[in-house]
């Protein structure tokens, strides 16, 4: 007889109440059964309960905390979990119907990884997009987070040993954050699996920012890994790429505000010099036309 595995998915959720069902729908028609669905309200102040409580299948259990941030939320459902892997659905995404049922198989086929990583649809105002996943995971995350929540799997081992930060002057890049901290002591295994869509809209909350947040974040995010002994042990001095990385991040948001040309050239001036070769990357051009 085939094992099977159990999964627990963990949607955080704060004043959705419009859109978080569309993802419940997804992960509750899932063609594979053995599941169960915590969703975490951080304090919404809308209908979101409501609209969560009227769900009747068994397998969904809503949890309600006080305003934490999503880093809290999806550490409160994965302490609630009880499956052999948990992945996190933001709100505003969804499962296609066979993305349980083939990460299952993933599984199967590749026993012995702590995270499973598959492939997602990226759908923008300017159409859908296939995000693939590199075989090194750990050496592409210096360069940028590609990966979706939606299709990350981790063993049950993982968040007892590795949390999200609940910094909330972190909030947008606790992802990058928590995933380089996991790449640094779990193994990751990468699936070419398109069986998610993230919905890439303007509403999102990782896109609204202004020159002093997003630089009081990216501030909080180099001290959180900088201080932190195994990832500062397994990157070495390749956490370089990160601060590059991340200098061009800041100079294209600020770039695209058109409100911060000198703070987007200062950023991406000092990118540059922390590594040279930007100039020949997307990031970079993509910038400079924004600037000029």
């Amino acid at each position: 007889m085939t094992p099977e595995v159990k999964f627990s998915v963990v949607i955080p959720v704060y004043n959705r109440g419009s859109e978080v069902r569309r993802a419940i729908d997804s992960v509750l028609a899932q063609s594979y059964k053995h599941f169960e669905l915590l969703v975490v309200d951080d304090g919404s102040t809308d209908n979101t309960a409501e609209v969560i409580q009227s769900y009747t299948d068994p397998r969904l259990h809503y949890i309600y905390q006080n305003n934490s941030e999503r880093g809290a939320a999806r550490n409160r459902g994965a302490k609630s979990a009880s499956g052999q892997f948990i992945t996190y659905l933001d709100s505003d995404d969804e499962f296609l119907n066979d993305h349980l049922s083939k990460v299952n198989q993933l599984i199967l086929a590749h026993p012995g990884y702590d995270v499973y990583c598959t492939a997602y649809y990226l759908e923008t105002e300017k159409g859908v997009k296939e995000i693939s996943i590199p075989e090194n995971i750990q050496s592409h995350l210096l360069e940028g987070n590609f990966l979706s929540c939606n299709g990350v799997f981790t063993s049950s081992e993982v968040p007892e040993k590795c949390q999200f930060s609940e910094v909330r002057s972190l909030s947008g890049l606790e992802d990058w954050e928590y995933w380089l901290r996991v790449g640094a002591s779990f193994s990751m295994k990468a699936g070419q699996l398109f069986t998610t869509r993230m919905n890439h809209h303007a509403g999102r909350s990782v896109l609204n920012t202004n020159k002093t947040e997003i630089e009081n974040r990216f501030r909080e995010f180099f001290k959180a890994l900088e201080n932190e002994p195994s990832v500062v042990k397994f990157y070495g001095s390749a956490l370089r790429r990160v601060r590059t990385s991340a200098e061009t991040y800041m100079a294209l948001h600020l770039a695209m505000s058109k409100k911060n040309r000198k703070a987007a050239i200062d950023h991406l001036w000092r990118g540059w010099k922390l590594r040279p070769s930007i100039i020949f990357s997307r990031r970079f051009y993509a910038t400079i036309k924004y600037l000029f």
